[in-house]
């Protein structure tokens, strides 16, 4: 499987600004997890770790096991990481995943760029411990009345789906069967609340680092996705709020 946007060095720097405006939402619903219970956490899709590194803030007693298949990625993950995180190379869809079974098994934003989400569910929950948790965010929706933002999200999604994914895959999740032996112990929406700064820096980066071709196949002119790139990195330090309706899908599953 490869990501849909790359392991660049620009690709990087969108993921330290995605980990610092989704913190929030990860902290809540890592919470709903007794941090007492966990003792192994696997973070899939890893990337350069951010989330590997907040997954061993809020389960400061667990070894954290990230996985990805950006080589890349994981020697800036391992370069910035605790004693308490490791890191393997490896796809998310493989059996036995490195370091199960988990406490807790998690993956942000990954399901999107997947073209099985009941299946890799499933697989997900078999690396799962007893009593322990799936734990899964996903886009549920980004929408914005402001032209150049509605966009980008249209390139972004058409980019995701022209590569066999579904970049708005909250609603899926909330339809995927429960897995045999285990529970759904929450499903709900996060609100995300992003300034017009955060969303811009996010927004240019990621349209620079698209394959050109990729762009072509999916029906986009690269040169206009630069021109676009360009309005919104004059954008990038506007504080803001209010010009976005950003949702994010969150599910626990528990082994029951």
């Amino acid at each position: 499987m490869n990501y849909t946007f790359g392991d660049s060095a620009i690709a990087s720097e969108r993921l330290a600004i995605v980990g610092h405006v989704m913190a929030p939402a990860m902290r809540s619903m890592l919470s709903r997890v007794d941090a007492s219970s966990v003792r192994t956490a696997i973070d899939l899709g890893c990337g350069p770790g951010h989330t590997t590194r907040r997954l061993a803030e809020c389960f400061p007693n667990a070894s954290v096991v990230g996985i990805d298949l950006s080589e890349a990625y994981l020697a800036e993950a391992a370069a910035n990481a605790p004693d308490q995180c490791s890191f393997v190379v490896g796809d998310v869809g493989a059996a036995p995943l490195p370091g199960a079974p988990a406490d807790v098994v998690y993956a942000r934003y990954l399901l999107s760029h997947l073209d099985d989400m009941e299946g890799y569910v499933t697989r997900w929950c078999a690396a799962v411990a007893p009593g322990g948790h799936l734990v899964l965010e996903e886009p549920e929706a980004i929408d914005s009345s402001e032209t150049d933002f509605a966009l980008y999200e249209r390139v972004s999604s058409g980019l995701v789906q022209s590569a066999g994914g579904v970049f708005y895959a909250g609603p899926l999740i909330a339809a995927v069967p429960t897995p045999a032996g285990f529970e759904r112990v929450h499903d709900d929406t996060f609100s995300i609340d992003v300034t017009e700064g955060e969303a811009a820096a996010m927004f240019w980066r990621n349209a620079r680092a698209w394959d050109r071709d990729a762009l072509k196949r999916a029906g986009y002119n690269a040169d206009d996705v630069m021109a676009l790139a360009d309005r919104l990195q004059v954008r990038e330090h506007s504080p803001t709020r209010g010009l976005f309706d950003w949702r994010q899908r969150q599910t626990v599953f528990k082994r029951v």
